[in-house]
């Protein structure tokens, strides 16, 4: 089974692909798990689970977006990124990777508790 949902109010683009979807409209939540693949604004992540935050129960506007698990990226300049857990946070345009976060570049590693990209975020394709 695959969920594929669009969404294009606060944003240009937004696709995702997971192998389940579960809306919580008491909470405000749409759960997508399973090998998720999230593409919004020229930029991918993959992980195992994406949760997003609405702002109420029409679940139309996004307020966050909360990717865990196992979180993938590789940047157009073949920058690779890894972390725990990824944040976007709509009202910011901020996207805010925590959790044993490695950053390798050029054959150069670093190694963070946090990593931050402010403002808009362009670039960024993910692979498994």
């Amino acid at each position: 089974m695959s969920a594929n949902f669009s969404y294009a109010s606060n944003l240009s683009t937004l696709h995702i692909d997971s192998s389940d979807l579960v809306i919580d409209r008491g909470k405000f939540t749409a759960t997508f798990t399973g090998s998720v693949v999230l593409c919004f604004d020229d930029i991918k992540l993959l992980g195992e689970e994406a949760v997003f935050y609405f702002e109420d129960d029409k679940i139309k506007d996004i307020k966050e977006i909360h990717i865990y698990k196992n979180i993938r990226a590789i940047e157009y300049d073949n920058t690779v990124l890894l972390a725990d857990k990824a944040v976007f946070e709509m009202a910011k345009s901020e996207l805010k990777l925590t959790g044993n976060v490695v950053i390798e570049k050029k054959g150069q590693i670093m190694k963070a508790r946090e990593m931050t990209y402010f403002g808009k975020i362009n670039d960024v394709v993910l692979r498994k």
